[in-house]
C-alpha cells in the first residue's frame, strides 16, 4: 500500500526546482521558480512569522496560501524517514563541503516540495482535479494504518496527527493526478531506431602502441577464442570490455560496426579514437533494455512538459519563507 500513494517528488525533478528556487530570501517576499521580477501578476504571499515558532505560525507563504509550522514539521518528519530507511539516520548529521548539514539541505527540499504542491493544488482547483470519495477513504485508511506505526515520542517532538497527515496525502495525491493529467498528450510513440539498445563486447588498443598489422593478428586469435570477454580482458587497454549502448551513445564509427553486427558475429578492425578496436555482437537488440530506453525518453518528455507547465503557473505567485525554519 505504501507504493500507492506517492509524495510529488517523485514527479517533480526537486534538484532541479529547488537550484530555481534557490534565488528565494528568507524572510522575505520573492517571486517563484519560473518567474520574473518585474511579474506584476504575481499574486501576493501572506505575511509569516519572524520571532516565535508554534506549532499554528506561519512558516511559508504562496500567495495568499499560509502553511503552519506544524505542517512543515510533519514534512520534516515525512522526508526523514524517507532517507533514513533508504540510507541511515547519521546522514541527518552530514555536513558538505560548503558547510551546511544535510538537514538544512533537507529543510530546503521540505520548502520546495510545499511551495510545488501550493501551487498545484491551486491550479487543481481552477482545472477541476479533485479526489472522488472512494480515493478520499483509500488515503485516511493507508493513514489509520501508517500512523499506528510511529513512536509516540515522534508524533510528539513533529506534532502529528491523523487529519494532518491525511491532509498532507490528499493534496499528494491531487497533485499526481494534476501531473497524470498534464502528460496525458505527450506522444510516446517513439521510433525503434531512437530506443534500440544493443550488447557488445570489445578490445581495444592505442595506435601509438599497436599497429593495424599487429591488430589483424589479434582478430585472428580472437575468432578462434571460445570466450571472446575473457580473450578482450587480456588484450585490452581500455577500462571495461562491455557496453549496451544505442545511437548517439558512442562515436560513429565504433557505433556503426557495432550495429551492422549480429548477435555471436566478430566484427573487423575498426580504427576510432586514436586506436583500434574489435567488437563482439553479444546481443544486437537487447529487448529489457530497449524497453528502459524507451521508458526514460518517455519520461523525460513528460517531465519536460510539466516543468514547463508549472513554471508558468509558478509565475503568478509570490512565496515568503520564515527565516526561523532554515
Amino acid at each position: 500500500m505504501k507504493s500507492r500513494f506517492r509524495l510529488v517528488a517523485v514527479i517533480i525533478c526537486l534538484a532541479a526546482v529547488t537550484a530555481a528556487f534557490g534565488g528565494c530570501k528568507k524572510g522575505s517576499s520573492n517571486t517563484p521558480a519560473g518567474s520574473t521580477e518585474s511579474n506584476k501578476k504575481a499574486e501576493k504571499a501572506a505575511k509569516v512569522e519572524k520571532k516565535n515558532l508554534a506549532p499554528d505560525s506561519i512558516v511559508i507563504a504562496v500567495g495568499n496560501e499560509a502553511v503552519e509550522y506544524r505542517e512543515f514539521m510533519a514534512y520534516m518528519y515525512i522526508l526523514k524517514n524517507r532517507y533514513q530507511d533508504s540510507i541511515d539516520e547519521a546522514i541527518w548529521s552530514y555536513n558538505f563541503e560548503d558547510g551546511r548539514s544535510f538537514e538544512y539541505m533537507a529543510k530546503e527540499e521540505t520548502v520546495s516540495l510545499i511551495t510545488e504542491l501550493k501551487i498545484i493544488a491551486r491550479e487543481a482547483k481552477d482545472v477541476g482535479i479533485e479526489l472522488n470519495s472512494d480515493e478520499k477513504e483509500d488515503i485516511k485508511r493507508y493513514v489509520e494504518t501508517i500512523f499506528q506505526e510511529i513512536p509516540e515520542e515522534e508524533i510528539s517532538e513533529y506534532d502529528i496527527n491523523t487529519d494532518l497527515l491525511t491532509e498532507i496525502y490528499m493534496e499528494n495525491e491531487i497533485a499526481n493526478k494534476v501531473y497524470d493529467s498534464c502528460i496525458s498528450g505527450v506522444d510516446t510513440n517513439i521510433s525503434e531506431d531512437a530506443v534500440k539498445q544493443i550488447t557488445v563486447q570489445y578490445l581495444y588498443k592505442n595506435a601509438q602502441n599497436t599497429t593495424d598489422s599487429d591488430m589483424r593478428k589479434i582478430k585472428k586469435a580472437a575468432a578462434k577464442s571460445t570466450d571472446f570477454q575473457t580473450f578482450a580482458e587480456k588484450e585490452t587497454e581500455a577500462d571495461k570490455t562491455e557496453i549496451t549502448f544505442g545511437q548517439g551513445d558512442m562515436g560513429s564509427e565504433f557505433t556503426n560496426a557495432a550495429f551492422s553486427l549480429t548477435t555471436g558475429q566478430l566484427s573487423d578492425v575498426i580504427a576510432a579514437d586514436g586506436g583500434y578496436y574489435i567488437i563482439y555482437c553479444v546481443s544486437d537488440y537487447n529487448e529489457d533494455m530497449t524497453k528502459q530506453k524507451r521508458e526514460e525518453m518517455i519520461a523525460a518528455e513528460q517531465k519536460k512538459i510539466f516543468e514547463a507547465k508549472y513554471a508558468d503557473w509558478a509565475a503568478g505567485y509570490e512565496v515568503e519563507i520564515s527565516n526561523l525554519i532554515l
